[in-house]
Formats: structure tokens, sequence, C-alpha cells
């Protein structure tokens, strides 16, 4: 799956390439690239009033051949991240400062299996977020914050990672269960491979399929 830069100068250009009738909303996209109709792809938002860069899922919604661009509609399921992007092109959202992570997260959905150290009780699952700090991982039945939990992760693009780290918050919304887990105790070769995947995905390699992150609030790395 790639990642499309769209840089913005102001969020007025950004709101003159935006159309919310398409879709989910959309923003046309010149571009050269060879894609298809319907291909998933991740947007990634960029104009000075927004505190980063903000990723989004979207898709090929339709291809103008005649000005090389496409249509990018957004996936329903990031309306909330597109709102607060439109709502702050338009002004309706200040942002005073910029928000500063120690790493950078993807939204990436990645195999995992894990299970508490203290139990021989295997659990397999898949990432919703993960970033060189930690992951939210997908589980109906959480273990309590403060749980120490070794995590076996299978990036496509790289090999089989294994993490120690500690359950950091739950969630516990239906649909939506799952654990945020900080790493802790990684050797350096073991992070040093986990970042070379997060650097192709960075540059458009495939590394994993895209899903949503968990709330503001709840980001830990």
């Amino acid at each position: 799956m790639r990642i499309l830069s769209a840089w913005f100068e102001s969020g007025e250009e950004f709101l003159k390439s935006y159309n919310e009738a398409i879709g989910a909303g959309a923003i046309y996209y010149p571009t050269i690239a060879e894609l298809t109709v319907g291909e998933q792809v991740l947007v990634e938002v960029r104009f000075p009033s927004l505190p980063n860069r903000m990723l989004v899922r979207g898709k090929v919604f339709s291809i103008d051949l005649q000005k090389s661009g496409v249509w990018l509609s957004f996936l329903s399921e990031d309306q909330e991240t597109r709102d607060f992007i439109v709502d702050v092109a338009r002004g309706d959202i200040t942002v005073e400062t910029k928000i500063h992570r120690k790493h950078q997260r993807y939204p990436l959905e990645i195999p995992v299996d894990w299970k508490a150290t203290d139990s021989d009780d295997v659990f397999i699952s898949c990432t919703e977020d993960l970033s060189a700090g930690g992951a939210f991982v997908r589980t109906l039945s959480p273990p309590p914050i403060g749980t120490p939990v070794a995590l076996v992760l299978a990036p496509s693009s790289g090999k089989v990672l294994t993490i120690s780290g500690m359950v950091s918050w739950t969630r516990q919304e239906s649909g939506g269960e799952g654990m945020g887990v900080r790493f802790e105790q990684a050797t350096s070769e073991t992070i040093k491979a986990l970042r070379e995947a997060l650097r192709k995905m960075d540059e458009g390699a495939v590394v994993g399929s895209p899903v949503g992150s968990p709330p503001d609030d709840k980001k830990f790395w």
C-alpha cells in the first residue's frame, strides 16, 4: 500500500482541492504515478496550520487523464481525522502548538501473536497502530494495565520480531476492543529491524494494511 504525500501551502489551498460531495470527502491529487480506480492508499496531508502531518486512509475514486491527477476519497472509518483536517483548514479549530512524539506512529494492521509473560496462553491478533515505541493490539480480552506482555510481530516486509512490552492502556468499546502496549526491554537489533520496516512503510513499501488509530487522549508514543 502506497503513501501519497498531499502537501498544501495553506488550509485555503487544501479546501480548493477538497470536495465533500465525493464519497466521504475527497481531495484532488496531481500525479503521474500509475494508480488504479479502487486502489487503497494512505494519504499524508500537510499544511502549516495542522499540528503534524495527518495520515488518512483513502482510495482512488477516479482518474483525470487530462489534468494528470486523481480524486482520492477518504474512507468513512477515518471520518474523525478527515473532519479535524477540514475544520483546521476552515479555521474552525485553531491548534496553537505542534504535537511532538518520540516515535512516528503508523496506522497499520500487522499480524501479531501475544501473551502475558506470566501465562502460557497465546493469542493470535493484529496491530491497529504501530511505532518503534509501541503498538495498539486488537483483543477482546486485554489484560490489566501494567501487565508485562510478549509480542511476536510479522511485518510482510521484514523478519519476524519478538518484543517485550507493558500494557499502558486498554479500550473496551464494542468492536474496537484492544490494548496499547509500550515496548520495553527490546534489543537494539530488534528496534533497528522494526524501524527499518517502518522506514520502508514511510517510503511507500508494503508493510501491512492501514487501519484506524486510537483516540488522541490515549496516544502514548
